[in-house]
């Protein structure tokens, strides 16, 4: 059987037997509104958020969440860093997580996610906190950020320190996303695409528009990081998809996916178009 069929009849297998056993879960996480430094609200986005959290529940996983004023730092910070983090118990508890939030100008330490309110001096969610998976007492493989500058190109290594627990990939966008009712459906598919050609392509095919809704002029531009113990194993993992469960090795090389040329039209460096 070639893998495009076996990867059709893995999908029409898992809505007819999911593909999940009771102790696969999948974490959410979306903001509408924001204490920390960000006026208006943004109602689509948890709309969107919800879109994959619901479609992945159909393939049998446990859903987990922690909307609206429960965004907080504490839920995705690792215990091994700050005494008071506790993802282990959340984000991190799931194999796969979807955080919808801002994402702030990033710095050299990487994506700087906007938290719902202050703690413990801080309204952003950054390298410092991040440990994720197993070597830190969690379980994340797949890592997906509906966020602004959450894998921009040239800080995309900044996530390399936080794969060493075991996370396989890491999905996010180079320079600015959109935020509409009309991506709703883009996340539902991507969670069954995810189920069929890996979770690194899926991600990349259904979250890049050449240009943006709602008047805006920019695209989205998606970027999707895979992670092995070798170049070979790195392209692998890139086509894993969200029921295999490959196994973890260690993240000495890594594969990019991406969409040629896309040009968020960014006046920042790291907003610049990617790479052909």
């Amino acid at each position: 059987m070639s893998r495009y069929r076996k990867r059709i009849w893995l999908l029409l297998m898992a809505f007819a037997s999911p593909l999940a056993t009771a102790e696969d879960a999948i974490f959410s996480s979306a903001a509408v509104n924001w204490e920390c430094g960000y006026t208006g609200r943004r109602d689509q986005w948890d709309d969107m958020c919800m879109a994959w959290r619901v479609t992945m529940g159909e393939f049998g996983y446990t859903k987990r969440r922690a909307n609206y004023s429960r965004m907080r730092l504490f839920r995705f910070t690792d215990p091994a860093l700050r005494s008071w983090g506790e993802d282990t118990v959340h984000a991190d508890s799931a194999f796969a997580a979807l955080v919808c939030t801002h994402g702030r100008n990033p710095d050299e330490r990487g994506w700087r996610a906007a938290m719902y309110a202050e703690e413990h001096g801080t309204c952003s969610l950054t390298k410092p906190q991040r440990m994720y998976g197993r070597a830190s007492g969690g379980q994340m493989r797949f890592m997906h950020m509906s966020s602004c500058n959450s894998v921009p190109w040239p800080l995309r290594a900044t996530w390399d320190d936080a794969a060493n627990g075991g996370v396989h990939v890491v999905a996010g966008f180079h320079g600015t996303m959109s935020i509409s009712p009309h991506h709703v459906d883009q996340y539902r598919t991507m969670a069954q695409l995810g189920h069929i050609l890996g979770v690194a392509p899926a991600w990349v095919v259904t979250m890049y528009r050449p240009t943006g809704y709602a008047g805006r002029a920019y695209p989205n531009c998606p970027v999707a990081r895979a992670y092995g113990d070798s170049p070979e194993r790195a392209a692998r993992v890139a086509d894993e998809l969200y029921g295999e469960n490959l196994a973890d090795t260690q993240p000495r090389y890594a594969r990019n996916l991406y969409v040629s040329g896309c040009d968020p039209k960014g006046d920042k460096s790291f907003q610049r178009p990617l790479p052909p």
